[in-house]
């Protein structure tokens, strides 16, 4: 990968003499043949040329910076192959009177991992998970960048299971969805007040915004 590229780093002759590495913690002492570098997007921090082109730093087609977390180049995950289907209810979730809702469905067939996944070669179970949206201007927005986490592989991953235990099976892969109408946060429902807002940081943190 041409980190120089996908950062669109700016080397630096003039930083003060009290900047250091933000991954080593070195400081900039050999400016000819090791000088600092910026990625265009991060501000107040620098990397020496070579921290900055340590394959730790890069996974897959992105890198993120160790400092602030901006991400930089799409990052994509290894989800297993599975559907991601949408339908429309005329009922209401619960706290969302008046609007339908958005009803998701993701399958997943039994399979064998690949590369990138947890154990490649050995086979995994499959899943078919179902989640809710309220039909209204934020609820639709989420929808929008859920199919494109799904589109990126990074709404599920092989591991195991923390409700069964069960190892070697498709599971969600740490953006929230709601998997009940109503009950509130306690059921994995609605109402809850602050969940747009979570999944959208979630999804952000992974360049989906």
């Amino acid at each position: 990968m041409d980190v120089a590229a996908l950062t669109a780093w700016e080397v630096k002759q003039d930083i003060g003499d009290d900047q250091q590495c933000a991954v080593c913690l070195c400081d900039f002492d050999d400016l000819e043949n090791d000088p600092p570098v910026q990625f265009s997007q991060c501000g107040g921090h620098y990397f020496h040329k070579h921290c900055a082109l340590n394959p730790g730093m890069v996974k897959g087609q992105c890198l993120r910076c160790p400092v602030c977390k901006k991400l930089y180049g799409v990052q994509t995950g290894a989800q297993p192959s599975g559907t991601m289907q949408i339908q429309h209810l005329p009922n209401a979730c619960e706290g969302y009177p008046g609007t339908g809702t958005f009803v998701i469905d993701y399958t997943f067939p039994h399979g064998v991992q690949v590369e990138g996944m947890v154990a490649p070669g050995q086979s995994y179970s499959g899943t078919h998970r179902q989640a809710f949206l309220p039909d209204n201007e934020e609820g639709k927005q989420v929808l929008g960048l859920l199919k494109l986490a799904f589109q990126r592989g990074l709404l599920f991953a092989v591991g195991e299971s923390i409700t069964t235990g069960r190892r070697n099976t498709v599971v969600w892969n740490g953006v929230h969805h709601k998997t009940s109408m109503s009950g509130g946060s306690a059921a994995h429902g609605y109402p809850d007040p602050t969940y747009f807002t979570r999944v959208k940081e979630e999804l952000a943190e992974r360049g989906v915004e």
